[in-house]
């Protein structure tokens, strides 16, 4: 998958919806589980139990409802209730990543997939996105359906559904990163500058790379971008970016660049 090629239109007019549906992608090549999986209980707002007992997780997403021990009691009440009320006692069609290895369990052992509702053709990943009860989170080892992912969490994140209605979780501006962040951010801005140093790429946020936001490429991932998109970080100077990640500081606030998912191109036309 090509982000790199993915832009997002910025200052888009907002379209206010109750609720918005989002229907399996069409362009997808992920293959449905033969068997479908019916959800007896939810356990949180992207964990649930099948009838068989295995616990399933849903892949590519984020929800401060689980990340942030500070998160507004009545969203993460809202956060757990959507899902219940979208897949509890459903039948759902599962789809597994690829990648067996790494990508298709978590580290407390709980199945990693994409989800559809088999009788609406419903995508799980997609209703939560769209009405801002989760934000988008891939890993190097499972990206699938980034970009269809990024497209239903911009409709909610234009019209300020759900988290996007705390400022604690608004995007943030790379030239306003003044405190330390703390936990997963998404940071937006233009590329001041991109340097090499060490075989590493710094892409820099503003004219002193000390203290200002960077943002760091390390050897493996520019090959990665090279082979599979075609594209250089060296390249990006002047672009405007989004990125998503858990922000540490080296030379002020820094956030690194494992994966192509991970960061998006905004168009201001």
């Amino acid at each position: 998958m090509n982000i790199g090629q993915t832009t997002i239109l910025a200052n888009e007019p907002a379209e206010q919806s109750i609720s918005q549906t989002s229907p399996w992608p069409n362009n997808t090549d992920l293959k449905p589980e033969t068997v479908a999986v019916k959800v007896k209980t939810v356990i949180d707002p992207l964990t649930f139990i099948s009838f068989e007992d295995k616990i399933y997780r849903l892949s590519g997403l984020d929800s401060p409802a689980l990340s942030d021990i500070e998160a507004p009691a009545e969203f993460t009440e809202e956060a757990l209730q959507a899902l219940k009320d979208l897949i509890t006692e459903k039948e759902l069609l599962i789809y597994l990543t690829k990648d067996r290895d790494k990508g298709r369990m978590s580290h407390m052992g709980h199945n990693l997939i994409q989800a559809k509702i088999k009788e609406t053709d419903e995508w799980v990943q997609g209703h939560l996105l769209a009405n801002g009860f989760t934000r988008v989170r891939t890993t190097p080892f499972n990206t699938d359906l980034a970009e269809q992912m990024y497209t239903q969490e911009q409709l909610a994140l234009k019209d300020e559904k759900g988290l996007w209605a705390y400022p604690k979780y608004a995007v943030l501006s790379a030239k306003d990163i003044s405190e330390d962040p703390r936990g997963f951010q998404i940071v937006e801005g233009e590329v001041y500058s991109a340097s090499l140093v060490r075989n590493t790429v710094y892409l820099n946020f503003g004219q002193d790379w000390k203290t200002d936001f960077s943002i760091g490429v390390e050897p493996a991932v520019r090959k990665a971008l090279s082979k599979d998109d075609n594209q250089s970080p060296q390249q990006w100077a002047k672009k405007k970016v989004r990125i998503r990640g858990p922000v540490r500081f080296y030379n002020g606030p820094f956030i690194d660049l494992t994966h192509a998912e991970q960061i998006e191109f905004i168009d201001e036309q």
